[in-house]
């Protein structure tokens, strides 16, 4: 995604990479990625959590702590906690020059937002469309409201974690889906990462659909049966509805396969996908994207807590 909202200038900085934060409930976790070069793959140069929460003093001292552990100069891109945004699919408005499309849809969808059009950030994805049919641009619309951006901004500031970018979820699982795509072929990556499930689907790096899955990953891995297996055919279902919807209106593409990131319950996951639906279902295998090896830790189930922050961290 690009910026939301006017952040500070950059800065000058000494690391290249990215550095991603991510608050997740209760805990707010980054990790600065150096680029890949050389024909080696993207490596993990460090990772960090601490406290995060309502409280603001809470924050303050966690962001605080952040800087003192790892206070070199990076770029900084937020990841937007689910419900801080909304994702809006609609389509480019007609006879508006491509200029004026945010103007026009900030207006046009003014009675599908939580909060008010007239505070709304707006970012828009484009979808790929099929050449041999004519329709308006599909678009992604990625709103939030700029009083709570800015006042992340400055919190951030205030601690010496300037940004220079906002992203959501569905585009950090993207940016990780899309190291792993199959040649002119769509992808989908199911994630419960985050304690709640996400599915995107992808192709040529572009983020296609999106799924938000209200689901704690807890329940795909519970020791009564018979809600392990509620929970698995709940899942299942979700899926299996957004791979029908891609194929309704991407039929133009072809989707290889469906990943599912590691995580407690996923190995069940994969096998219970696997019977339902008519692709290839496999297991995400991190270590074939990222150098890890600074962080042997963040191997299996532990890799999963991790996944956004990796994904953001993996901004071009």
């Amino acid at each position: 995604m690009t910026e939301f909202l006017p952040l500070p200038l950059l800065r000058a900085r000494t690391e290249p990479g990215w550095t991603a934060l991510v608050p997740q409930g209760e805990t707010l976790r980054a990790a600065h990625l150096l680029p890949a070069a050389a024909g080696r793959p993207a490596r993990l140069a460090w990772h960090w959590q601490g406290p995060w929460g309502e409280q603001e003093a809470v924050r303050s001292a966690s962001l605080a702590a952040l800087h003192k552990a790892h206070g070199g100069r990076t770029r900084r891109v937020w990841v937007l906690e689910r419900g801080h945004y909304q994702i809006v699919p609609t389509e480019a408005p007609p006879d508006v020059p491509r200029e004026e499309w945010k103007d026009a849809l900030r207006w046009q969808l003014k009675g599908q937002l939580d909060f008010s059009a007239e505070d709304a950030a707006l970012d828009l994805l484009i979808l790929p469309g099929d050449q041999n049919q004519r329709r308006q641009t599909q678009l992604l619309a990625v709103l939030a409201p700029k009083h709570r951006l800015r006042e992340l901004a400055a919190q951030a500031d205030a601690q010496r974690q300037g940004l220079e970018a906002i992203d959501i979820p569905e585009t950090a699982l993207r940016n990780l889906s899309a190291r792993l795509e199959p040649e002119n072929r769509a992808q989908a990556l199911l994630s419960f990462g985050s304690g709640q499930g996400s599915l995107v689907i992808t192709q040529g790096g572009e983020l296609l659909m999106f799924r938000q899955i209200e689901l704690a990953a807890e329940a795909l891995a519970h020791e009564d049966d018979a809600r392990r297996d509620a929970a698995l055919d709940r899942a299942a279902l979700e899926v299996q509805r957004t791979l029908d919807n891609f194929d309704r209106m991407f039929s133009h593409l072809s989707l290889a396969r469906v990943l599912v990131a590691p995580g407690p319950g996923m190995a069940g996951l994969v096998g219970h996908l696997g019977r339902l639906v008519t692709v290839q279902v496999e297991a995400l295998d991190v270590q074939a994207m990222l150098d890890l090896s600074a962080a042997p830790e963040l191997q299996g189930a532990e890799a999963a807590r991790w996944l956004l922050a990796l994904g953001a961290a993996l901004r071009e």
